[in-house]
């Protein structure tokens, strides 16, 4: 089960929903139209201004230049873009994955988290990254597995490379590695040998930093 929230965050997050709903008051929503299916969200100019800075200016100029007040990423992903609007109007990011179960290894947590980290950066929105940072995270402390060879594949195939997020997957599945029983790595020696080498750029990057924290 995930922890509950400080009375401090939850103050936090429902003063950032106030002002979210504020955003609404305003006369300008632009329509952002994502991917080949065309799947669309109406939101506040100023709230994709505010909340994601890379989108000003093609917000700027759709407002300025005609009355269509539509955003196109032809090439981006729905599911990735819900989240960011999930995101835009809590202030957080969920998974509703299944984490402490025997199905939590077939999921991928972290590749999602990774493709909305990477749409954070895109979108220069620091905060947005720091979510889903926050929530990788999260899922693999909750999760009964290490992120699968496909996602690590996938990760570190990607070009340009995240290599923060990257960075992240590398120190928490070294600090898992670290925090486990002899007997747990025995069982799970066929799925960290298989994790470990799915990807020559993981490989290189998990040995130096098990050999850091091995000279610390």
């Amino acid at each position: 089960m995930e922890s509950t929230l400080s009375d401090q965050t939850l103050d936090l997050l429902k003063l950032e929903k106030q002002q979210v709903n504020e955003y609404f008051d305003t006369p300008i929503n632009i329509l952002v139209v994502v991917g080949p299916a065309q799947a669309s969200w109406r939101l506040p100019a100023e709230l994709l201004c505010d909340k994601l800075p890379g989108f000003a200016p093609a917000v700027r100029r759709s407002v300025q230049e005609n009355n269509a007040l539509s955003l196109y990423i032809s090439k981006g992903d729905p599911s990735v873009f819900a989240a960011v609007v999930d995101w835009l109007l809590s202030g957080q990011l969920q998974c509703h994955k299944p984490h402490e179960s025997v199905d939590s290894s077939e999921e991928h947590h972290c590749l999602h988290r990774y493709r909305v980290h990477t749409f954070a950066e895109r979108y220069h929105s620091e905060k947005l990254c720091n979510a889903a940072t926050r929530r990788a995270r999260l899922c693999i402390r909750l999760s009964t597995s290490l992120p699968n060879s496909a996602e690590i594949q996938n990760m570190f195939s990607q070009s340009p490379s995240n290599q923060c997020f990257q960075n992240l997957i590398v120190s928490e599945v070294v600090n898992t590695f670290f925090i486990l029983s002899m007997d747990d790595v025995r069982n799970g020696m066929s799925e960290l040998i298989e994790t470990i080498s799915s990807h020559p750029g993981f490989h290189s990057l998990f040995l130096i930093a098990v050999k850091a924290r091995y000279q610390a």
